[in-house]
């Protein structure tokens, strides 16, 4: 059974990734620096054709389970491991089954107990969403580190969402807060996008690294990539570089990446001399919300670029601004996230920045390395130097 539900765990991660000898792969993939994984199996950047990121066959894996050998027979250890599985794959449903079996056969199991939603308190088992209520009406709302403490306390008793309720209200506090940020990010990295999206330039442009790490210390920007435009050479500019228009991002065209309605929009401010680094809070952006739960933001855009303004509907592809150097930016280039919005109990609402893919690409350098690959979907990284095709 266990070699079975091994196979199960695969299948979850992709729709099993394959790497062909022909470069081609499909599925789940590890990025090392010179190439990529699947499973034991790396393949070199030169030698990689197609590349994309297939979601778990959820259909698949529920008959996968309905069919499995040994069905009716399994004993207690069968039963947890088939629970824990069904709650990675979010079948509640199963998940239910396979606990509420475990526990016919030992009534008092922990593991069985916390699959179906219940924490030890004292000598007794409780809902665990009514402990959890009890200790975060007991916590002062200033009490960063308790409420950081809470959610590592939800977390090892498998009560994500009392976890998340409480991320939230930090996020929006102090969207700065590195306890937070780190206990976000491995929540929302296995979150799976739902908007599909056509890249928002068009041309040859690079995926910055971050090397200041600047993007890791805010809750909003945690999956951002900054775009800057290069020629053939790999060049960020011509001439000197002393000029804005000597940098070849500077006045390109942004799209929307997927169609959409305009929520948030400014262009007011100055675009700045290259090397100068301006306010955090004096940068021009577009907001495009695509559904309830995300919204893609196009940062430091040209001063009276805008092409919309909140409220108007637009389509993949159309443009909605130019690249500029307005706020703390230094080089002209675009700031790009998907973000979600979030808001706490009493209200008052932020943004956490969620993984996000771009459909139909080429990467031609990776890491350094000269290739020449098609990128079907998969999340942009950086370092990638990448030819995105042009608006139909």
């Amino acid at each position: 059974m266990r070699h079975f539900l091994g196979l199960l765990a695969l299948l979850l991660g992709a729709t099993l990734a394959l790497a062909e000898d022909d470069g081609v792969v499909a599925g789940e993939f590890e990025l090392v620096h010179d190439g990529i994984k699947v499973g034991a199996k790396k393949v070199l950047w030169k030698n990689l054709k197609s590349l994309e990121d297939v979601d778990p066959d959820l259909a698949a894996l529920r008959a996968e389970y309905e069919n499995r050998p040994g069905k009716g027979s399994e004993e207690l250890a069968d039963h947890l491991d088939w629970g824990e599985w069904a709650l990675e794959c979010g079948f509640s449903d199963i998940a239910k089954q396979e606990f509420e079996l475990a526990l016919a056969i030992k009534p008092d199991n922990p593991g069985a107990r916390k699959g179906l939603g219940w924490v030890k308190s004292g000598k007794e088992w409780r809902p665990v969403a009514e402990v959890f209520e009890e200790k975060r009406k007991a916590l002062k709302p200033e009490a960063k580190a308790a409420k950081l403490d809470l959610a590592k306390w939800c977390d090892d008793n498998g009560y994500r969402d009392g976890e998340w309720k409480l991320l939230i209200a930090l996020a929006v506090a102090d969207a700065w807060d590195k306890g937070m940020i780190a206990r976000v990010k491995p929540f929302v990295d296995r979150r799976l996008p739902e908007t599909a999206m056509r890249p928002a330039l068009t041309g040859r442009w690079r995926a910055e690294v971050d090397t200041t790490g600047h993007h890791q210390v805010k809750v909003f920007a945690i999956h951002a990539i900054d775009f800057r435009k290069v020629d053939g050479g790999g060049m960020l500019y011509k001439g000197t570089g002393k000029s804005l228009e000597d940098f070849h991002s500077s006045d390109a065209v942004i799209l929307s990446c997927a169609d959409g309605t305009v929520s948030l929009a400014d262009d007011h401010w100055e675009d700045l001399p290259p090397g100068v680094g301006g306010k955090f809070d004096q940068a021009n952006f577009v907001v495009v919300q695509h559904t309830a739960g995300e919204s893609t933001a196009y940062g430091h855009i040209k001063k009276g670029s805008a092409l919309v303004k909140p409220g108007d509907t637009v389509k993949a592809g159309q443009p909605i601004a130019r690249v500029g150097n307005s706020g703390a930016s230094g080089y002209p280039h675009l700031h790009f996230t998907l973000q979600t919005p979030v808001w706490d109990d009493a209200g008052k609402g932020g943004w956490i920045s969620i993984p996000w893919r771009f459909d139909d690409f080429r990467v031609v350098v990776a890491n350094g390395t000269a290739c020449d690959f098609e990128v079907k979907r998969a999340r942009v990284h950086e370092g990638w130097v990448m030819e995105f095709p042009q608006t139909k």
